[in-house]
Parts: C-alpha cells; structure tokens; sequence
C-alpha cells in the first residue's frame, strides 16, 4: 500500500511537471513578436524579435533610372541610375552622373526624401578623373532637382541638373 501511494505521488509530481513545462513553453513563444528588426529600416519595431521581412528604406523610393537634363549640355539627356549600396540601406549608388558615362559612379546618403552626394571623385568613359562637390537634391514626386558642381583639372562646370524617374 505504501509502494502505491508512493507510485501515485511520483505520478502526480512528473504530471505537475509535465504541465508546468507546457505553460511555461506555450507562454514563451506566444511572448514572441514578430516585426522589422533592422534599426536602419523605416519601420523598425524595437517590440519585434523575429524579422519577418517588411522592413523597408528610405533608399528605395530613389531606386531607378532617370532621364537628367541640364542647361549645361544644351539639348542634350542622358540616363542616370540609382542602385542600393551593397554597404549600407542608407547609400545608394549614382551611376552615368553628369553624363559622363556608365563608369563614372559615386556615393550617395539618402535621409528620408533627400539624396546627399558628398565630394567625391568620379572617373569618365574616357578613364578621366573629374571631383563632384558636394551638392543635396529632393526628390518631390518623381523629379530630383539638383546643383552640381564638376571640377575636372582647374575648370569648373557647375550645373543645376533635373532627374526625372523613368
């Protein structure tokens, strides 16, 4: 008769364990949010411990081609490409910047619906070197406006260029 009682405590006590176990289980994963987990993104949720793939970037609205004119080559446009950086979800690369071919790319900032192109150099079709001074753009709609400034040797060309997104 003890043996039983025994047995049957033993029972009740891995049974309450058994249990215990289970809402302590069910009670952590229903703890779990999902939700953008990336810091950088626009749509971060500091609540959120599992990614689940909405994040998105203020880049991405600048991601595209676009026709540039400029008073500066007259009747003259070329295509201009936005990429997202491989770096950075705050960086994008300009490509075919000032028309001077596809090689001649630089590094941009993007913060909300400004594009900050810091000075830099850019090489041209032709393997020449030309500086880009600094220059800030919005884009308002699908149109970035901008002023730049193209320095090759001692000469200076400074442009106010118009991005339209195909």
């Amino acid at each position: 008769m003890k043996k039983t009682i025994l047995s049957i405590a033993n029972s009740a006590r891995t049974i309450g364990a058994v249990i215990m176990i289970g809402l302590v289980s069910v009670t952590y994963t229903g703890c779990k949010q999902e939700g953008c987990t990336d810091v950088d993104a626009n749509n971060y949720d500091e609540k959120a411990d599992t990614d689940d793939g909405t994040c998105t970037y203020d880049y991405e609205q600048f991601v595209g081609t676009y026709t540039t004119t400029s008073p500066c080559v007259s009747g003259a446009s070329w295509n201009t490409t936005i990429a997202g950086s491989s770096t950075s979800k705050t960086k994008v690369v300009v490509s075919n910047i000032g028309g001077l071919g596809s090689s001649a790319s630089v590094v941009a900032d993007i913060v909300g619906s400004t594009i900050q192109i810091p000075s830099q150099t850019a090489i041209d079709s032709d393997g020449d070197s030309w500086t880009i001074s600094s220059t800030t753009g919005t884009l308002s709609g699908n149109s970035v406006n901008l002023t730049v400034t193209y320095t090759f040797g001692v000469s200076n060309l400074t442009c106010s260029e118009t991005w339209n997104k195909q």
